[in-house]
């Protein structure tokens, strides 16, 4: 028997180490996803095998370890990414799988029998999770709202649309993880005032701050950093390992992916340990064979090593956050409460260390784990209801329009609230051709120029002012850029906004 259709989206988290879903059900109850042992998610893993074989899920998890190099895992931070951008080179680097760039430039993973586009990696994931809600709600999920980090950008949430499209699913929306855990907390507590969402993650740190006024919510600002999360922390934490057992064995862990790879997870492993115990116990059995010895790796690991270590990593955080509210004008100890989300937030050292930052505000507890998804599938019943043109989230980078010409435009500034549209006009006489789009992760330093797209100008027809040439740019609620050319008569003709070409290379 066929499943009755969903009433509303599914929202789904797809998280650097781990992803769930939530939906509202027939009878408007909120229900989530459950995993193995019924935990409320599965790992962001995909193991490719001989013969097409496959694993998604807590089926791969284990191949980290078996076959870490077929074994795809940490790989959202790729999504949309050049394989030669000047910045990507720390981020491949000792990944027990090979990456490789795909025919379009992009970052790509050589797992399994073939070169694997991280897109394609991604939509395993997605798949997989839409088979295990079907099979636990007993409805068809045909849409979905998904969250992507804060600040992903337009080639990232291109990726993210891309992978959803196999499953197959109708992308109703984007939406900015912190935002849509503000949308789960706000369901649920009955509170006023200035609130922080301080979501740290696997791969990313994402903020939005926003305000509840009587039964008015106003999304302030929202920012992050898509290359900061808690697994960086445990790369620090697992080289500091490494470089101790090298100094007092003469073993040289660096020489090895899969034995810093089977390092890294007995690192991950400790660190959650130490989130309720003073200190825990790293061990890796035969790790390699040094001197004609198999030796193994083990190490008391202390919350006070974890303090020194971690010290870096929490004043880029904290660099991070001001960054957010000085550039938007908000005081930060104008905050009254702090949401935590993301599994990285258990650590107590850094909840004490936000909470300082924000001068004591109080802290809120929401379930980390499925709060960023709860929040999507109570955006995707809002958008049922109301339509597709209400405005839930904002761009975090300025996009730019530029020509070979010298001209350069901000067309879309960062905090501008989706959907967007707005029109431009350039002189034909001047800009007829090739223009380009790209977007600042910065402040117009054009080493920082991610490439989104070329567009085509006609030099003639379609009614075309004799001076100049008006263009529609537009963003719809999944961050799809759209460009059409305008005639004096206000009729619009889209122009095809072509592959990017990788400045970087």
């Amino acid at each position: 028997m066929s499943k009755a259709l969903a009433p509303y989206p599914i929202g789904i988290d797809f998280g650097t180490s781990s992803s769930t879903a939530a939906w509202i059900d027939s009878n408007e109850r909120l229900r989530q996803l459950e995993g193995r042992d019924l935990l409320p998610f599965v790992p962001s893993i995909v193991w490719y095998g001989p013969e097409d074989q496959k694993r998604v899920g807590w089926g791969a998890q284990r191949m980290l370890e078996d076959d870490p190099k077929n074994t795809a895992t940490d790989f959202k931070r790729l999504l949309g990414r050049f394989f030669h951008a000047p910045n990507m080179k720390k981020y491949t680097a000792n990944r027990a799988v090979r990456t490789v760039a795909d025919v379009d430039g992009y970052i790509a993973l050589d797992a399994g029998i073939r070169v694997q586009r991280v897109e394609q990696i991604t939509s395993e994931i997605y798949h997989h999770i839409r088979q295990l809600a079907q099979a636990q709600s007993h409805m068809r999920f045909d849409s979905a709202v998904l969250t992507v980090p804060t600040n992903f950008g337009l080639l990232q949430r291109k990726a993210i649309r891309q992978a959803a499209r196999s499953c197959p699913w109708q992308v109703k929306a984007l939406l900015n993880e912190p935002t849509a855990a503000a949308f789960s907390f706000l369901a649920t507590q009955d509170i006023s005032g200035r609130v922080l969402v301080f979501d740290l993650g696997g791969g990313t740190l994402d903020l939005t701050i926003l305000e509840r006024r009587g039964g008015s919510v106003n999304i302030l600002a929202t920012d992050g950093d898509e290359f900061l999360g808690g697994r960086d922390l445990e790369n620090r934490v697992t080289k500091w390992v490494a470089s101790e057992f090298e100094r007092k064995t003469g073993f040289n862990i660096f020489e090895s992916k899969v034995a810093f790879e089977r390092l890294n997870e007995s690192t991950r492993r400790a660190m959650h340990l130490l989130d309720k115990h003073s200190e825990a116990t790293i061990y890796v059995p035969s790790i390699g064979i040094h001197q004609r010895q198999i030796i193994d790796l083990s190490t008391i690991f202390s919350r006070m090593h974890l303090e020194t270590i971690s010290a870096p990593f929490m004043r880029q955080i904290e660099h991070t956050l001001h960054n957010l509210f000085t550039h938007t004008g908000i005081d930060i100890k104008s905050v009254d409460h702090v949401v935590f989300v993301g599994a990285a937030t258990r650590s107590p050292l850094l909840r004490r260390q936000v909470i300082s930052w924000t001068g004591g505000a109080s802290t809120t507890d929401i379930d980390p784990r499925i709060a960023v998804a709860c929040g999507a599938a109570l955006v995707g019943r809002h958008l049922n209801t109301d339509g597709l043109n209400i405005s839930y989230d904002m761009v975090t980078k300025d996009v730019h329009l530029y020509t070979n010409e010298g001209l350069n435009q901000k067309i879309i500034p960062n905090q501008t609230r989706v959907p967007f549209s707005t029109t431009i006009r350039l002189s034909a006489k001047r800009h007829s051709g090739h223009v380009f789009i790209g977007e600042y992760d910065g402040d117009g330093d054009e080493s920082q120029l991610t490439p989104i797209g070329l567009l085509e100008i006609p030099q003639s027809g379609f009614g075309l002012r004799k001076k100049d040439i008006n263009l529609c740019i537009r963003l719809d609620n999944t961050y799809k850029l759209s460009v059409s050319l305008v005639d004096v008569n206000g009729r619009e003709r889209p122009i095809e906004v072509q592959h990017p070409f990788d400045i970087s290379s």
